[in-house]
This record gives C-alpha cells, structure tokens and sequence, in this order.
C-alpha cells in the first residue's frame, strides 16, 4: 500500500493542470503528501479505506467550501530597497514623466542613494514586512532582482539579503542578478564603462559565491542599450547564467528578440514589443511577463499585444514588479484584477500567469500546478469559484498555505543575523551551537543560540530562532553526517529527539581543524558526551557553512 504523509480531502482543486475543464479543477478531491511532494491528487470518492484508515497517514477534513491552488509565485519583483519614492507619486500627478522623473535626479538612483546607505541587516528588516506582506496573500516563490547597489560591494549586499531571507521567511526567493538596471552617479557620461564593470568584476563575483539564478538586464533609452545589453548576455554565457530581459516597456528597442537569441527566459514589460518580437519570444520558448501595476501607475496608453501573444502560443505571467517607483505594490492578487481589467486577460489566463506561467518564467519546473512530483506549495481559499481570487480588488487572503508539505506561518518574527566565519576565530576560542527545549512549549519548539561559551549578553553573535523538533532533527541529521563521512561515527537521532538540551563545542585547532564536542541531556538528567573528535578543513568548512544556514 503506498504511504503518505498527510492527505487533504473534501477540498475543492484549482489543479492549474491542462485538461478537459477550467483550471483543471477536481471538485470535492483530496492532495495527499509525501516528503513535501505532491504524492497524489484526485477524487476524494477515489480514496481507499485503507489508504484513509494507516495510522501513519494524517488526514485533514478541510473545511467545506474551500479551494485549493498552487502557491503563487511573484516572478519579477525589486523587493530590496531602502526609503520610498512618495514625492515622484506627486511629480506624476503634475504632469512629470518617468523620463523626466530620471533625468531630474530620481527614480531608480534616488533608490539607489538609499539602499547604499542600509546594512545588509537593516535591508533585511526593512524588505520583509514586504515579502510577509505577499505571503499573508498566498505566495509560495519570489523572484527578487538586484539593481540598487550598482557597486559591486553594494549588489553582493542586495543579493545576500535576498538569500538570508530565503532562509528566514520560509518562502522560496529565486534572486536575479541586475547590475544592469541603471546608470550610477559616479559613471556619468560613461555607460560603456559602467557595463564593463558589470560584466568584468560583478557578474564573475555574483558566478563564484552562486548568488543568481538569472542576469537581467534594463534594455531602454533611459536604461541600457541593445549592443551593452548583448555584452551582458555574453558575459552571464560565459558564466553558465540564464538571462531575462526588461524590454520595450516605454519605446521597442528590439531587446525582446535580442533576449530570444540566448534563450532567455522572458521579456518584462512588453507594452511596446513588435510582431517580430513576438514572433522571437515564441521560437525561443520565452515568457512575457506583464506587470500592469506599474503600466498603471506610470499612467501608460500602450497595452502590450495580448492577442498577438495568444495567436503565436508565447505564455503569458503577470507579477507585481514590486518597487518604490513604478509600481508600489506587494499583491499579487491585485495584479491578477489589474491583469483582466487593464489588458483583457481571462480570469484563467491571469490565474495561469501567477502560478504555471510564473514558474516557467522563473526556469522552474517543479511547482505552479498541483500534480504528482510537484511540491506542496498550496494555498487553500474560502471562494466558490476561482474567479473571485480576481473578481475582488486586492484579493482574498489564504485561510492556510503550506510549503513544501508544512505549514506556513508568516508571523513569525525574523531572527538576528549571526556571521560566522573560517576559522572561527585566531585565537582559537570555542563557539557554541546549542539547542534547547523551550519550558513548557509543545510541538517540540526549540531555541538555537550560537556564540562565544558563555554566551555574553553584549555577544554580536548571540542569537535565539524557534525551531520544530522536526527541523531539530534534520539539523542534528545534517551536522553528524559530515562527522561520520570523516570520523566514521554514528549518531542516533531517532533516540536523541526527546533529548531537552543538545549542544555542539567548536574551536580552531592549530592545523586550522575543527575540534567538535557534542554534548546532551534529557530532561534534569546529567550531562553526557555524544561524539568528540577533529574535522579536516573541507569538512569543517562545509560544517561552518552548514551552521551559517541556520544561524542567519
């Protein structure tokens, strides 16, 4: 008998799947899970007995009148920034263009100004009401670019704030590296020069520490031009880096078809495309992404080809372009309103962009539908009929999401970052991972602290992160497998789950080793020794790289 983990039945599904009807939808199904994979999805009348009655399987009777769709995905965002572009808001109004708006001192630079002067932790901090925002609405996966450091300090700084959120905020966040998004001040008059940089030093430095998924690039007469934007692709070639476009989002410069000779995976914007661009897009495999919020905030006339994309079979994604200037806006629901009212899009087009569409525009294959081997990233929502997850402007809030198969809670509170590096210090001092039980919490909620022994108060690297006995687990699973694959020791996890403390000692021997001493206790019970012994640099590297995951 095949075994799951959870099944959810009695909902009704919004599989996204291709099929005989609207949005693929199953009424009255179930989504059985197994490992954070979708398992199996159908008719709850499909369900065995036996299969409903294995004490190893959970079954959740999900709420009558409730339906179920992928997690959403927000596939072209400019989540981090520093400050805000209110007063441009007032500058439209009085008749300022985008252009004009530029030329003068502001937009993407002003951000720029302000984003240089935020840390990489007071970024993070100011970025995720933003990312907490999109998920309180469903979204499973963001998009998140750079391109308001324009230094090579200050883009590693964006794009290390996009990854310490991933690993904070229990949200997929796929970064895009776009060093190419403005002019800086200090390259004034010599744009050619500040490509140079971004292909020379930036996009070697982003390949090295693998902080992208793509290199995009702002092809516009206010941005970058065809031939440097060419150069770009060339160097993210070089690089094994897939690339994606902002094109002919306020004049055609043919960016769209430049993009479908590298096989990119979209063009943004597209409001100005040509039918010879659409044509490229279709041969190339390519996505256009729509973002009406900025076409509307900007107060834009030309709608971008809905029907010339329809008759060449190009698919069609729509994300919010979240970002201080054009488009102030974290909903993606709203887009999906936006996307139908503003372009004429189908409801079911629109649900497509934010989900199947938006995962391909990201090269991603593994979500956007609810289908066996997809991963469970769901959202459940109290609506009769897709449509209302349109229909209402600004949209529906998620009575649950999950992720990954596990429940997503978007309140909870980010935790300090903790930097730790190779070798953990000159001297030689130990450092301590511990994990405690929290008094009287259920579920197994655990405390991680890292830090010098002793744990100061004033200590920079003292931190706390609430943790699942589950996560607990595969935390303890992942740090011993690197002792045993050098010392050949073996840890029993499955006996120590119930254990109250569990502490790892770490120092720097002089042969530039790790000492490690692991240490537990049940309970009031006494202190005793799990595993003592050395780690060889690559191993220990790996160890600090694995501890840098948990403590940031």
């Amino acid at each position: 008998m095949v075994k799951f983990d959870v099944i959810y039945q009695g909902v009704n599904i919004a599989t996204m799947t291709e099929g005989e009807t609207a949005y693929g939808a199953i009424l009255d199904g179930y989504i059985a899970i197994k490992d954070g994979i979708i398992a199996a999805v159908g008719s709850a009348s499909d369900l065995a007995p036996e299969i409903l009655n294995d004490e190893e399987t959970e079954v959740f009777d999900v709420p009558e009148g409730l339906w179920a769709l992928p997690g959403f995905i927000d596939c072209h965002t400019h989540l981090i920034y520093g400050g805000d572009r209110a007063h441009e808001f007032e500058m439209r109004l009085q008749g300022a263009s985008y252009a004009d708006i530029a030329k003068a001192g502001g937009g993407i630079n002003a951000t720029v100004k302000a984003t240089r002067a935020l840390s990489e932790n007071e970024l993070i901090h100011a970025s995720h009401p933003r990312l907490k925002a999109m998920m309180d609405l469903g979204v499973t996966t963001v998009e998140v670019k750079s391109g308001y450091g324009l230094t090579v300090g200050d883009e590693m700084k964006m794009l290390h704030t996009a990854k310490a959120l991933d690993r904070k905020a229990g949200v997929d966040i796929i970064t895009t590296f776009l060093g190419a998004h403005a002019l800086p001040p200090e390259y004034e008059g010599n744009s050619d020069g500040y490509i140079d940089q971004v292909c020379n030093e930036m996009i070697p430095k982003v390949a090295e520490e693998n902080l992208a998924d793509a290199v995009d690039v702002f092809c516009e007469t206010i941005g970058f031009s065809p031939s440097q934007t060419q150069r770009v692709f060339d160097a993210a070639k070089d690089h094994d880096i897939p690339v994606k476009i902002h094109a002919e989002q306020l004049t055609n410069q043919g960016g769209a078809a430049l993009a479908a000779q590298y096989g990119a995976l979209s063009a943004d914007h597209v409001e100005y495309i040509t039918q010879n661009g659409v044509a490229a897009m279709a041969k190339a495999g390519m996505v256009a992404v729509l973002l009406p919020g900025a076409f509307y905030t900007l107060q834009e006339k030309q709608k971008p080809p809905i029907e010339a994309f329809r008759a060449a079979g190009v698919p069609i994604a729509l994300a919010t372009d979240c970002n201080p200037g054009s488009s102030p806006t974290t909903s993606l629901p709203l887009m999906l309103h936006m996307g139908c009212t503003l372009f004429g899009l189908t409801v079911e087009e629109a649900l497509r962009g934010i989900t199947v569409n938006a995962a391909r525009a990201l090269g991603l294959t593994d979500r956007g539908k609810i289908a066996t081997g997809m991963r469970a990233d769901i959202a459940f929502f109290p609506i009769t009929r897709p449509a209302e997850l349109a229909y209402h402007i600004g949209g529906i809030a998620p009575e649950l999401v999950i992720k990954d198969g596990i429940w997503v809670d978007s309140e909870a509170p980010l935790a300090p970052s903790c930097d730790m590096r190779w070798p953990l210090s000159d001297s030689g001092d130990i450092h301590d991972l511990t994990l405690m039980q929290e008094d009287g919490a259920d579920a197994g909620i655990f405390t991680i602290e890292v830090g010098p022994t002793g744990f100061p108060a004033d200590s920079a690297e003292h931190f706390m992160m609430m943790r699942t006995k589950t996560e607990l687990r595969e935390l303890a699973t992942g740090l011993t497998n690197l002792m045993e694959s050098e010392q050949g020791c073996s840890l029993d996890i499955a006996a120590m789950q119930d254990e109250k403390f569990l502490q790892f000692h770490l120092s720097t021997t002089e042969n530039n080793t790790i000492f490690i001493k692991t240490q537990a206790r049940h309970q009031d019970g006494p202190i005793y020794d799990v595993f003592q012994g050395d780690l060889m640099p690559s191993d220990a590297r790996a160890f600090i790289d694995a501890l840098k995951l948990i403590s940031t």
